[in-house]
């Protein structure tokens, strides 16, 4: 027995991957299943193999068996589904319908090899979600979002995602240059990031931890603390202006005309 993970289409109705996302707790249903009981079910509902490209690249051999996107098919769009395995073509990415299985496979035949994660749950995620799965979602996202910078058909920049893949966390973002280059929007504190490039990956790799509390500023603690990462002074500075604002408002008729 190996744990599988049955994608579900939103039940919002969502198929945006960056919208999705959100809903991945509910939409990721983690389950052991047996080999034989799943080549039964693949061939009862008449599944195909198809390839996670992105995931595959750096060294995540996933693969999701779905109905065959190049066919017509009834039903909804898988967002999760579609955001790992969805068939590019020239007129676009062909959708994900329906229910799909996603498995951790090596084997040639897409069956099952390992688990799928490690730890399908995760006690210190608030979403409740796998972190491995969100950690290879987000990060298909950043890297085919459009505007990210992010070329796929440039080799260069696929060799770089296989390296800064393991430099990559959730809260993080990809993001290109837009030429040759990728880079990782590491977050420090608050809302404040350093960035880990080709140049600095290794020093980052040999201590990820001393390497972002060398770049954490004195005053991180204060802005970890705020909703908006802003230090003690800066959200005084805040209130008061709110405060202003609200005082001129209340003395106001409505013009911007200040009343006597």
């Amino acid at each position: 027995m190996t744990t599988v993970c049955w994608l579900k289409p939103s039940k919002s109705g969502a198929t945006y991957l960056p919208t999705v996302i959100g809903s991945a707790e509910e939409c990721a249903v983690f389950k052991p299943a047996g080999a034989r009981t799943l080549r039964e079910y693949i061939t009862k509902n008449e599944l195909v193999k198809l390839e996670c490209s992105i995931p595959g690249l750096v060294g995540e051999p996933l693969v999701v068996w779905a109905k065959d996107p190049m066919k017509r098919q009834p039903g909804t769009v898988n967002g999760l589904a579609t955001g790992l395995a969805g068939v590019f073509t020239a007129e676009g990415v062909r959708g994900v319908f329906g229910l799909a299985l996603l498995v951790r496979s090596t084997s040639e035949d897409g069956m099952p090899t390992a688990d799928v994660f490690k730890e399908p749950r995760h006690r210190d995620n608030d979403a409740g979600c796998c972190l491995e799965l969100l950690r290879i979602l987000t990060f298909i996202n950043d890297a085919t979002l459009m505007g990210s910078g992010v070329n796929l058909r440039d080799a260069g920049m696929r060799d770089q995602l296989v390296s800064l893949w393991p430099a990559y966390a959730v809260d993080d973002t990809l993001r290109g240059n837009g030429t040759d280059a990728l880079m990782i929007d590491k977050q420090i504190c608050g809302q404040q990031t350093a960035q880990i490039t080709m140049a600095n990956l290794d020093e980052y790799l040999a201590d990820p931890v001393e390497w972002v509390r060398s770049r954490r500023p004195a005053d991180a603690d204060e802005r970890d603390a705020h909703p908006w990462g802003l230090n003690a002074a800066e959200a005084a500075a805040f209130e008061e202006t709110k405060r202003r604002h609200a005082e001129g408002k209340s003395g106001s008729d409505g013009r911007g005309w200040t009343t006597a």
